[in-house]
């Protein structure tokens, strides 16, 4: 059976995980500023980056970098995870959901203009970089979460490089998996003099330690040829949709590189019945959208009709740097004739 995800970690790697334990250096140490200097490098544009021991963190310290009054609205998709509303709500600020644009899995650009909202988080979801114009549609702070966008590139443009402030996951199935963590990059000063205080306090409790940091470094130099076999593989599954009836978000225009992060298809039959098929045929698959705010809608499909469509339906396949060809192969006839 072809396994939904797996960790970017070969077994050569396990010696910087053994190395830090040689050396008694689990916490925070040398590996926890190298990994977050060749994560900022790698990124090209934060003026100030801190690599976290979870994504809640930096959502938290991104919040409070904003300086925002209590009360004040903060714009997330329908898609967006329902943590979230757990942390906005902690900060005493006010959740507005909207719905999406479904060409770009983003935020719809025309409704945002229909609200004023103090802050937004775009989530760049499944490789796919939002666009510039959902950057510039209002004059507020944006957070930019770029978990699964993290590689992919828009004429050039690194992820995440037109909002103000980004977060990204480490987790098992990311594309830098380091066993848990997460970055925070402030691509201007002003944002992180808000909170210098507040993180030179708490760093001792809240940075990466160096054994996670350790993954994270040996990763990063491993990043463009497991970019490379993500985007060949992501390739051929976007040919092999072709002959089927299924929806695919493939190359968004010429100058768009997609970093393979997974493959998804919005189904035009039975999720249930794709799934089954997919599973008898050696592959697991999930849908790609759970735990997510729209679930907390009870009328989602009049509230939020685009984005509950796109998740009642879109399923996720395999897709990382170690599958074989025999497995892309495997995947790629289940993606061709699912039903």
């Amino acid at each position: 059976m072809i396994q939904l995800e797996r960790p970017t970690i070969r077994r050569r790697d396990m010696s910087a995980v053994l190395q830090t334990l040689a050396d008694e250096h689990i916490g925070i140490g040398e590996n926890t500023h190298n990994f977050a200097s060749a994560l900022s490098e790698y990124l090209g544009y934060p003026s100030r980056l801190l690599t976290l021991r979870s994504i809640i963190d930096a959502l938290s310290l991104a919040l409070r970098s904003l300086h925002l009054e209590t009360g004040s609205s903060v714009g997330v998709s329908a898609l967006a995870p329902s943590w979230y509303r757990r942390v906005l709500d902690l900060h005493g600020f006010e959740v507005v959901v909207f719905d999406i644009d479904p060409d770009t899995l983003c935020l719809d650009e025309k409704k945002l203009s229909e609200h004023t909202v103090s802050a937004l988080i775009v989530d760049e979801m499944y490789g796919y970089q939002g666009p510039q114009s959902l950057y510039e549609a209002l004059s507020v702070p944006v957070i930019a979460n770029i978990t699964h966008s993290f590689g992919s590139t828009r004429d050039g443009q690194a992820a995440g490089s037109a909002a103000d402030i980004v977060i990204m996951s480490f987790e098992q199935g990311d594309i830098v998996s380091c066993g848990g963590g997460a970055g925070l990059a402030f691509r201007d000063e002003v944002f992180y003099h808000e909170i210098e205080k507040e993180v030179s306090t708490l760093y001792q409790h809240i940075a990466l330690g160096d054994m996670n940091s350790a993954l994270g470094l040996i990763q990063l130099g491993q990043m463009q040829d497991n970019l490379m076999r993500r985007e060949a593989f992501h390739q051929r599954f976007f040919l092999a949709s072709q002959r089927n009836r299924h929806r695919c978000y493939a190359m968004m225009d010429e100058g768009y590189v997609h970093n393979g992060y997974s493959f998804i298809l919005t189904l035009e039959g039975k999720y249930e019945e794709s799934e089954a098929f997919a599973k008898k045929h050696g592959i697991l698959t999930s849908r790609a959208f759970r735990n997510i705010l729209l679930d907390e809608a009870g009328d989602a499909f009049i509230s939020f009709p685009r984005s509950a469509a796109v998740a009642s339906r879109t399923m996720r396949f395999p897709l990382y740097p170690f599958l074989t060809e025999k497995e892309v192969q495997q995947i790629e006839r289940v993606i061709a004739h699912i039903p």
